[in-house]
């Protein structure tokens, strides 16, 4: 059981994803001389609040000109990585926010950790229905505390599972946001776009997991070096000879681990300018990851459940209900319907995959470790293959009800050309009676025909 110096100097974050279910359109963030127009709106009806600032993205471009740094290689995406940001930096509001947190989770966490202090939070929206929010705290030891790696997880932890006491802050922002984003009258179009189906996204709102940031800075490397040597008493992992291996850090005498639940920078250097850096970074990071998994395993959800959905439609076509193009009901949708559910969400696949890449493709090479680490530690990788697996089969089963429709139309539309044939032939039969007994009827027959071409016509305009 390793007890850390009484001089190291400790942060941690608090650092989760919000499901939010507000879906802006990505289409209109992509193409930049849009975004330019929309953003200064957007930022127009957000205004300022009280308790927190908003700010849209920026867009990432440099004094230089250049398009990417020489020292950092990191690069600008095509497509902003999220849409605004808001900032709590008021002290008062963050030391209530803070005691709402410590009241629920008890004393013990002071007497175990010590005294902790809220610098901020910054909380991230993105276009595809979610955000994250990122707490960054420091901590106070007391002095002459024992404060083990073991006790300082279980006291972080005991305060990361009350986050949901502050989750009316982030709903009062999605609401914000929402109100400032729907602009119908903007020359592009409201920004806000809706659910893809009525049927899916029906998930809660708010927070659904947190993740456990620790930054740890030794003034003895010996100190760091055997910390380092317990660090699965911080970290969890099924072998700890892999947490050394998977280490990630370009800087000497600084290691950073990431796992499922808890990640942590350690590090001890002179340096206080740029002492933090790898624990800001891991934390940005795992912002980003935390939004796009989170996302990622809606998506899946979503084309799991259209499959389904496409699938009792298959079963729903027949001769009499099988054409129907017009949606009846919310509960009996037209191939009309179906086909632009599953043409959306198929393209909301497609944009969505494209934007994680463009952010992981332009990361400066030690976030670029890190996040690879963090892709195999959580298996992300494997979720955007288990997407496309989805995507696939959704299009298997979608290309069955296309193929079962040309067959109803074959059958109706043989069936259609053989009764005007019949048709044709009593008319010719009806002719030829009147011309040989030289009858003068009532066109009764005629009337009769008339009757029912036009009742083929009407069955068949319902149909189509």
């Amino acid at each position: 059981m390793f007890v850390l110096p009484e001089d190291v100097r400790i942060r941690f974050a608090l650092n989760g994803p919000i499901r939010t279910n507000l879906f802006l359109d990505p289409r209109k963030l992509i193409d930049q001389k849009r975004r330019e127009r929309l953003f200064p709106e957007l930022e127009k009806n957000l205004g300022r609040d009280g308790k927190w600032q908003w700010a849209c993205c920026p867009d990432g471009q440099r004094t230089s000109g250049l398009d990417r740094d020489t020292d950092t290689r990191r690069g600008t995406t095509i497509k902003p990585p999220y849409v605004v940001e808001s900032l709590i930096t008021d002290e008062d509001y963050l030391e209530e926010i803070k005691q709402t947190l410590l009241k629920q989770a008890g004393e013990s966490v002071t007497e175990k950790i010590g005294e902790v202090s809220l610098q901020k939070i910054r909380v991230h929206f993105f276009d595809f229905g979610y955000a994250t929010f990122w707490a960054d705290f420091h901590l106070s030891r007391k002095p002459a505390s024992q404060l083990t790696l073991d006790g300082l997880r279980e006291g972080i932890e005991a305060l990361a599972g009350n986050i949901k006491e502050i989750g009316p802050i982030f709903d009062l922002m999605r609401v914000q946001l929402e109100s400032a984003a729907s602009l119908p009258d903007h020359e592009d179009g409201d920004l806000i776009k809706g659910p893809t189906s009525e049927k899916i996204r029906m998930k809660d709102t708010g927070v659904t997991w947190v993740h456990r940031v620790f930054g740890l800075q030794f003034s003895d490397p010996r100190a760091l070096s055997e910390a380092c040597d317990n660090i699965s008493d911080l970290i969890f992992t099924s072998s700890q000879e892999d947490l050394h291996r998977d280490r990630e850090s370009v800087h000497e005498h600084s290691h950073i681990y990431v796992s499922t639940g808890n990640s942590a920078s350690l590090f001890s250097s002179a340096d206080e300018e740029g002492a933090w850096c790898s624990f800001s970074t891991l934390s940005e990071m795992i912002q980003m990851q935390n939004a796009f998994f989170a996302a990622a395993e809606d998506l899946e959800d979503d084309l799991f459940l259209m499959t389904s959905n496409v699938s009792l439609g298959k079963d729903r076509i027949s001769e009499k209900t099988g054409l129907l193009r017009r949606k009846k009901s919310q509960e009996n949708k037209g191939i009309d319907d179906f086909s632009r559910d599953i043409v959306v969400l198929l393209e909301e696949g497609i944009l969505f995959k494209s934007a994680f890449l463009d952010y992981g493709n332009h990361l400066n090479p030690q976030e670029t470790e890190i996040w690879k680490r963090l892709g195999k530690r959580w298996g992300t990788e494997d979720k955007f293959a288990h997407i496309d697996e989805k995507s696939d089969s959704l299009r298997v089963v979608y290309d069955r009800i296309i193929t079962i429709i040309d067959q109803k139309k074959s059958e109706f539309l043989n069936k259609f050309a053989l009764g005007f044939t019949l048709m044709g032939g009593i008319s010719v039969v009806v002719d030829v009676t009147s011309v040989i007994y030289d009858l003068r009827w009532p066109s009764a027959v005629s009337i009769f025909s008339l009757f029912i071409a036009a009742l083929i016509y009407y069955r068949v305009s319902q149909r189509m």
